[in-house]
């Protein structure tokens, strides 16, 4: 589940930690699915509330990495755990949204992939300043991730990235879900890019791609 409450992506209401598994199973996930998201009215009405398991179920094994955003604190080695039983250690990345949770992973799990969402003492929505996003990205060297995930607003200099890539630590960009902005990104030198509308913004994360590497002489 996104949220902490079931009521924007199903039928039902309530906050998620007041809810058992099967009453949250039994809510409808599908029929809230709107047209400006590329799905025909009604065309997913009566689906289900899938476990991590059975959605990890629907993916290949290969050709493509999985982005797994832990908001509390238990779930982290759980998830880790889940992964290395599902055979999909290298291709899960336990992304972290706390650093006590970052730290316990990196600590209980050290084998597991591990992002870190760089938000500065937790506020998703104010961007960085110079020394606040040089200490996100010093912090993210040092607890040895690999992956950073960059917010909205919150830009990295050729130099940050510089550093970054340096160290093995790709970053990931949320959320493009226009074409200025996926442009913007890709140009910055971002290693992957959120988006809500794949298949709209597909074509042009290619071509800015392309018109990167020309730049580049890639």
């Amino acid at each position: 589940m996104h949220d902490e409450t079931v009521d924007r992506t199903t039928d039902g209401t309530g906050r998620i930690c007041d809810l058992t598994l099967a009453q949250i199973r039994a809510l409808d996930a599908g029929s809230k699915k709107s047209p400006e998201q590329s799905y025909s009215s009604g065309q997913f009405k009566g689906e289900r509330v899938p476990t991590l398991e059975e959605a990890l179920a629907c993916f290949p094994k290969t050709g493509l990495l999985l982005n797994i955003h832990c908001k509390t604190g238990d779930a982290v080695v759980e998830v880790a755990e889940l992964l290395r039983r599902t055979g999909r250690v290298r291709q899960g990345i336990v992304m972290c949204e706390e650093r006590r949770d970052l730290e316990t992973l990196r600590e209980k799990c050290p084998w597991a992939r591990a992002g870190y969402i760089g938000s500065y003492e937790g506020n998703w929505h104010r961007p960085w300043t110079a020394e606040q996003a040089d200490e996100v990205i010093a912090y993210a060297a040092k607890a040895g991730v690999e992956f950073l995930q960059v917010l909205p607003e919150c830009h990295c200099t050729p130099e940050q990235l510089r550093f970054l890539h340096d160290r093995g630590i790709r970053t990931t960009y949320f959320v493009a879900d226009d074409e200025k902005t996926m442009r913007e990104i890709v140009a910055e030198g971002h290693d992957f890019v959120f988006t809500d509308f794949y298949s709209c913004l597909e074509p042009v994360y290619r071509q800015a791609i392309h018109s990167a590497r020309r730049r580049t002489g890639m």
